[in-house]
């Protein structure tokens, strides 16, 4: 996404930006209250209908709150509802400033509204304004025209032609304030998500696209998860906590963060259950490593040994990892997880070879005999990647127990090169 040229939406809080934003990217992406202060990170996503990135922005007035971005466009927003303000007047001459293109545009000027009589006060500030309203899908083909025509870009019928795309999607998860945002950075080396002390202050989830050898990626960082009974009063976080289930939804790699200064909680336990119930290969990552006192012997081992052991013996196969994103202790160790996970999640193995792995494993331990019928299997083939993904024909499908299914998917897991990652077993007669 980032070599896409990049137009940025800037205005006062409270304008209509990631409204603006929702619209031109055709989904709702950036949570959208109608009261200030709800954006904190720059949110990315590509254009609807032409090949850019647009960008929502925090609502800003002064020079130090100017956003720092590689953008070839803005938009300058206002609002029509509140009308000209000093704010705005020293927005535009911030843009003027730094001789940043821009599109003027005045935001909130519904379809039953006098157009003219709406955006008169604008002209003071020396600008040919655009009227929309974001809200009601007033006047957005006109702003699409005057972005594409500035940017000398051409319009795509459908939004798959321009979202379609092989990067691996990978998705941090973790509680309030464990450090998802930090690690992003730090994996970035450059500010992506804003960063604090205060719990709750990523609330939309960010993207940040990225090469690893030869690989493309997409990173998202999520609001941190709690428990819903403590949040289901807040509506900022309740919409914080949907998109990050839906990013979640999208994921081809999850990456737990978790504060390992707190322990492992139930939370945590669920937060893993949930990535490791849609197959989707998992990374565990224990933050804040420089918080421990490493001087006891063995403390990695028996840290491990005890999460394993005590919290997650059901997904032994998961990798764990200590880091400490403030100090950028292992952090490429991260990345290169990200890459073997990739790497190993999209693994085919000959047809051949499986059905010759698969007799090695039954030979050893046949099933149990049900209700005096012998369970027979025929053969096994590998209908997916991502997650890998088995289909086993045998005379008894519903038979297979689960201490038997088990064991044939931890069987396939280490005998195929699996041995990170969840696996998908199906039986068909």
């Amino acid at each position: 996404m980032r070599t896409k040229q990049t137009v940025m939406i800037i205005g006062r809080p409270n304008v209509g930006k990631s409204t603006l934003f929702n619209r031109l990217i055709g989904k709702r992406k950036a949570i959208v209250l109608d009261r200030p202060g709800v954006t904190v990170d720059t949110n990315r996503a590509v254009a609807r209908h032409a090949p850019f990135i647009c960008a929502d922005t925090v609502g800003f007035s002064t020079d130090e709150q100017f956003p720092q971005t590689d953008s070839r466009l803005s938009i300058v927003l206002f609002d029509a509802v509140s009308g000209l303000t000093p704010d705005d007047q020293t927005l535009v001459e911030l843009v003027r400033k730094r001789q940043q293109p821009a599109i003027y545009v005045v935001n909130k000027v519904d379809p039953n509204d006098d157009q003219q009589l709406a955006i008169g006060p604008f002209y003071r500030l020396g600008i040919e304004p655009l009227a929309i309203s974001a809200r009601y899908n007033r006047g957005i083909d006109q702003l699409f025209t005057q972005i594409t025509d500035y940017l000398q870009l051409e319009t795509v019928e459908t939004a798959e032609q321009l979202t379609k795309s092989t990067a691996i999607r990978v998705t941090l998860l973790g509680r309030q304030n464990a450090g998802k945002s930090l690690l992003l950075n730090k994996i970035a080396s450059e500010t992506i998500a804003k960063v604090s002390a205060q719990a709750g202050t990523t609330r939309d989830s960010i993207d940040w696209d990225y090469r690893f050898n030869s690989r493309s990626y997409t990173m998202t960082d999520t609001a941190g998860l709690r428990h819903k009974a403590r949040h289901s009063r807040d509506k900022v976080e309740f919409l914080s906590i949907d998109r990050t289930m839906q990013a979640l939804k999208m994921s081809d790699i999850v990456i737990v963060v978790i504060d390992i200064t707190q322990g492992i909680v139930q939370q945590d336990l669920r937060i893993i259950s949930l990535a490791l119930q849609r197959y989707c290969p998992t990374l565990v990552v224990l933050n804040k490593w420089d918080l421990i006192d490493r001087s006891q012997p063995k403390i990695y081992d028996n840290i491990r040994r005890a999460i394993i052991e005590l919290a997650i013996p059901w997904a032994s196969y998961v990798p764990i990892v200590v880091s400490s994103a403030l100090t950028n202790y292992r952090v490429s160790s991260v990345k290169q997880w990200i890459e073997r996970l990739t790497i190993e999640s999209q693994k085919r193995v000959p047809t051949a070879k499986l059905n010759q792995t698969f007799a090695q494993i039954t030979a050893a331990h046949r099933p149990p005999i049900r209700e005096g019928r012998r369970i027979n299997f025929y053969y096994v083939t590998q209908a997916e990647i991502q997650p890998p993904t088995f289909v086993i024909k045998c005379n008894a499908p519903n038979a297979i127990e689960a201490p038997y299914n088990r064991y044939l998917v931890k069987g396939l897991r280490r005998e195929l090169g699996f041995g990170c990652l969840p696996v998908k077993v199906l039986y068909r007669r």
